[in-house]
């Protein structure tokens, strides 16, 4: 009984962020760009982002958990827009930035914990605006940023801690 409750509550969750994200990118009926979006402390055992686009408003991910499954941000645009993932918990599964173009307004992963799973940020474009990943934590798992470009900006990892795992930053360019 129980793990179909969780089963039935999981779908729910993952429709509600599919409906969310359709309305994120280009070609929706319905635009909800530039509108505030809070994620705040929700868990995200899978969820696709993919194409997304935020350019205006404040989206929250602080305290955000992603575990076990993917959660896909691939080719999502996150320019503009005020993007917090600040004290966000990355545990297991994969959380996939492949491709995506981060401009103009912040994004801010400050105390971020990756914790095993992996983290893909290659490919990715980081142009304008600022990123941050101060005091980030990479504690096992992977995270790539293979072949990532980092134009103009400003990117910190200013107090970010490596420990074990693997990070990957092979082709990127600065």
């Amino acid at each position: 009984m129980a793990r179909r409750s969780y089963r039935a509550v999981r779908e729910v969750r993952h429709t509600v962020i599919r409906i969310i994200s359709a309305h994120l990118r280009n070609g929706a009926p319905v635009s909800w760009r530039g509108h505030d979006l809070d994620f705040t402390d929700v868990v995200f055992d899978g969820g696709d982002f993919s194409r997304a686009v935020l350019t205006s408003g404040a989206v929250s991910f602080q305290g955000a958990r992603f575990v076990v499954a993917t959660v896909d941000f691939r080719h999502a645009r996150l320019s503009g827009a005020r993007v917090s993932f600040r004290h966000a918990q990355f545990e297991g599964g994969a959380v996939n930035f492949g491709g995506a173009c981060f401009g103009d307004g912040p994004v801010n992963f400050t105390a971020a914990r990756f914790r095993d799973g992996t983290v893909n940020f290659g490919g990715a474009e980081f142009e304008g605006g600022t990123i941050g990943f101060r005091e980030a934590r990479f504690e096992g798992g992977r995270g790539n940023f293979q072949q990532a470009r980092f134009n103009a900006g400003r990117v910190s990892f200013r107090d970010a801690q490596f420990e074990g795992g693997r990070v990957d930053f092979r082709h990127a360019q600065f």
